[in-house]
This record gives C-alpha cells, structure tokens and sequence, in this order.
C-alpha cells in the first residue's frame, strides 16, 4: 500500500520562497510599506479635510477680500501636499515596487532554474 506523503499547499511553498526573495531587498520593501499609507492619507483624508475648510469658508459668506486671502491658504495647502503625495511619493512607491519586483522575479527564476537544473544531475 502506498504510503501519503503530505505535501505543503503551493500557494504556502510559492509564498515561501519569494518571502526569501523579498527579505533581500528590505530597503525597497520597507519604503513601499511606509509610502503607501501616506499617499493614501493624503489623497482620501487630508485632500477631502482641506476641500471640506475651504466650502466651510465659502459658506460663511465672508467679504471676497477675506475669502480670498483665507481661501489661498487651503488651495496652496492642497497643492503642496497633492504635488508632495503625487509626484515625489507616488512616484519613489511605484519605483521601489518595481526595482523590487524585477530584483526579486531574477532572483526567482535563477531558483527555480538551479533547482531544476539540480534535479536533474
């Protein structure tokens, strides 16, 4: 009778192994880890909090003098931090994800050529 042999789940092997592929390049990873929620931040809840001040203002129906001046405040904010989130983090995230995909995707597939490569001597 054939005795079972329990093998680990692909995905589980698969996950493994480029978990050790990904570990080397823990300086990329870890600038993706961190830019991401900041770029999220500041597209979905800092941008909607600085619009929601500037329609409280338009709202109050102070003289345009003063809205303007108070209003040039939250639009220069808006941009500032819309220019910092999109073209500066934005852009290092997007970098660092691919500098790490194609570092690690190299170094998967000399793996996986070893292995076989290994087998079958």
């Amino acid at each position: 009778m054939a005795e079972k042999v329990e093998k680990k789940s692909t995905v589980k092997r698969t996950l493994h192994y480029f978990w050790q592929e990904i570990v080397k390049y823990k300086w990329y990873s870890l600038g993706f880890f961190i830019a991401t929620p900041i770029v999220v931040f500041v597209r979905a809840v800092l941008s909607a909090m600085i619009f929601a001040n500037l329609i409280e203002k338009v709202s109050l129906g102070l003289p345009l003098d003063e809205l303007l001046q108070s209003a040039a405040i939250d639009v220069i904010l808006y941009l500032v931090c819309y220019t910092v989130s999109k073209m500066v983090l934005e852009e290092l995230r997007l970098y660092w994800t691919w500098k790490m995909e194609v570092l690690s995707m190299y170094d998967l597939a000399n793996l996986c050529f070893n292995t076989v490569s290994e087998q079958s001597m």
